[in-house]
């Protein structure tokens, strides 16, 4: 029988599936990030397969069930749409600035000890970031479209010692970090040591490497200031750099998508805590999924302290984003069976 790594390299690695979550990262010591890709820098001889266990693309029994409860999108206390009362917060966010508030809101509380986000990085290429203060946060607001390994900063905080950690992720992040806590349940509760889980909607990520070489052929120079893919119908992906914005075509950048996401079938993190995303028509609002206890919990608090606002979400945007989910499950279906 081979060895969890091996596993690992032949199943997702060779195969392209990878999707740079980045749980396997310092959670084995024989895997590194670099420059936007999971390396292998030695062989592994363990039998624990912790490794294999983790990763989100093994189908795994944790890695391969789905919470399709629900609307069709998860488990789900309550949705609401809800922004940042105070407007900095929003304008140096993607859209309501809920994230980097709810984030902030928990260090300043002592809710959390730090928070595990993603900062732009170089160009097209983001990186795990372990935020101690208010300014890290806030450094690290804004959408990315590229993965970002962030996990790993997770993993190296844990073997530090950290406690009550907030992460935010992806949907493939947040069911790796489902299949970390129960892989660490066999010597320590990590549940114990994660004060909340935050989970952002994703319909997939790009490879940083193949989509900087397109803006590259298209006369698109760094610094890369922000990037956008805005709701439908517009069907773009937005650049903009210091000469201004450059609008593509969806069909343009849909090649560089990483293959590991065409079988995802989560599109809004069903494994978080509290999930987020955009409303659409409304810039400055976001979509707010509570599934959890605990994640109602920080939610609610803010709004009593007045950091956050909420609204009802229009019944016309529920039923696009549960039609999106249910598309995006369906396709990754498909693409699995193909």
């Amino acid at each position: 029988m081979r060895k969890g790594q091996d596993r690992l390299i032949c199943e997702v690695l060779e195969k392209g599936l990878c999707v740079r979550c980045g749980a396997c990262v310092g959670f084995c010591p024989y895997f590194n990030f670099f420059d936007g890709q999971v390396v292998v820098i030695d062989p592994c001889q363990a039998d624990s397969e912790r490794c294999y266990r983790v990763c989100p693309m093994t189908g795994t029994p944790e890695a391969s069930t789905a919470a399709h409860e629900g609307e069709g999108i998860g488990p789900i206390e309550e949705i609401v749409m809800s922004r940042a009362v105070r407007a900095d917060r929003r304008d140096t966010s993607q859209y309501g600035g809920v994230v980097t508030t709810l984030m902030t809101y928990a260090l300043e509380k002592g809710l959390i000890e730090s928070a595990v986000l993603t900062t732009k990085g170089d160009a097209f290429s983001p990186q795990g970031w372990e935020a101690r203060d208010k300014e890290d946060i806030t450094r690290c607001a804004g959408s990315r479209y590229t993965a970002s390994g962030s996990l790993s900063v997770l993993n190296r905080a844990l073997k530090q010692g950290r406690r009550n950690l907030g992460v935010v992720g992806l949907p493939c992040q947040m069911m790796a970090l489902a299949n970390m806590t129960e892989a660490w349940a066999e010597t320590e509760g990590l549940d114990e040591r994660i004060g909340i889980k935050i989970g952002l909607f994703c319909t997939w990520a790009l490879d940083y490497r193949t989509l900087t070489e397109f803006l590259e052929k298209e006369d698109v120079k760094g610094p890369f200031l922000k990037c956008d893919i805005p709701p439908p119908p517009a069907e773009v992906f937005q650049v903009r750099t210091q000469d201004g914005w450059r609008d593509f075509p969806l069909s343009k950048i849909r090649p560089y998508v990483q293959k590991g996401c065409l079988l995802c079938e989560d599109m809004t993190a069903e494994k978080s805590d509290i999930s987020v995303g955009a409303v659409e028509g409304l810039d400055e609002w976001n979509t707010v999924i509570l599934r959890t206890e605990k994640g109602s919990r920080l939610f609610r608090s803010a709004i009593k302290d007045g950091w956050l606002e909420t609204e009802t979400l229009p019944r016309e945007n529920l039923e696009h984003l549960k039609e999106a989910a249910h598309k995006k499950r369906e396709r990754g279906k498909g693409n699995k069976d193909d």
